[in-house]
């Protein structure tokens, strides 16, 4: 008679399932946008609530920025000049939320507070919403350079930075923003990394700071892809103005006495609009 010894398969019953104590959650993402933008309550002192449209004037240089020559004489009286201006209107139109609800019976059977554990992916959802749709702003602007999923060289650099400057665009308060593939892909320029002409060491340190003097921000929410290529930018913060109402984003717990159950949901309601064209230049690249 053959031996016969418990596998898996006799043992099943003695064979235990276990969880981990914690919960591996989705990363928070780099999130870039609100903070190269100007907040309109800050700019324009716009009311915390109040307003679905925000109207911000804008005014240009009279006779097209030509001085008028005076001539000798009483006789050649002066002429007066008036200039209309283009308002831009900053529309409020992004309602967004995501919510989550669990019934008492799967809590009860589980060690894990599974809203506690879900309220932070529902909250990154808002934010990244919030900061993708101020990254589509990018590639409105009118002056532009580069080619998608093509490698910037220092001369498309350069453009960018020569486009802020012939626009008269101030040199504080601007910001480049680089894709993640972008932004590692500058490591391999030669000045940019190089510790010749770099305090930061970015080759050592992994990290580029600034560039040509401007800060450099960088996040897998710029918009695009790796295989077609993302809309980077160099642009100052008054380039688009963004406005999120109240006390938004706002969170809403509830006890669902039909359904036995708890639910929250976390909503956001917010704006933005392009106010100057010319301070914001769309680099495409990597």
């Amino acid at each position: 008679m053959a031996n016969t010894a418990f596998t898996t398969t006799e043992a099943d019953q003695f064979l235990i399932d276990g969880w981990a104590a914690t919960v591996e959650q989705t990363r928070k993402r780099r999130l870039i946008m609100a903070d190269v933008m100007v907040d309109a309550k800050v700019a324009y002192s716009a009311p915390v609530r109040g307003f679905q449209n925000l109207t911000i004037t804008k005014t240009g240089l009279l006779n097209s920025g030509t001085a008028r020559t005076k001539s000798e004489g009483n006789n050649n009286t002066l002429t007066y000049d008036t200039e209309t201006g283009t308002p831009v209107t900053l529309t409020v139109n992004q309602w967004k939320y995501q919510a989550i609800e669990v019934e008492d019976f799967a809590q009860a059977l589980t060690t894990f507070q599974i809203q506690d554990t879900y309220l932070n992916e529902v909250g990154e959802v808002i934010a990244r919403d919030e900061d993708a749709f101020l990254a589509g702003f990018i590639d409105n602007f009118s002056n532009t350079g580069g080619a998608l999923a093509v490698e910037n060289s220092e001369d498309e650099l350069l453009a960018a930075i020569q486009s802020l400057n012939d626009n008269d665009v101030p040199d504080d308060m601007r910001s480049w923003v680089f894709s993640e593939k972008a932004y590692s892909r500058l490591m391999a320029q030669g000045k940019i990394g190089s510790m010749d002409f770099s305090d930061s060491r970015p080759v050592q340190s992994g990290n580029i700071p600034s560039l040509y003097g401007t800060p450099v921000r960088h996040s897998p929410n710029v918009e695009g892809t790796n295989a077609a290529g993302h809309d980077n930018g160099l642009l100052r913060h008054s380039a688009v103005t963004r406005y999120r109402v109240g006390d938004f984003p706002k969170v809403r717990p509830v006890m669902s006495e039909d359904n036995l159950s708890e639910k929250v949901s976390v909503s956001n309601i917010y704006g933005a609009v392009e106010v100057r064209d010319a301070d914001g230049y769309w680099l495409k690249g990597a």
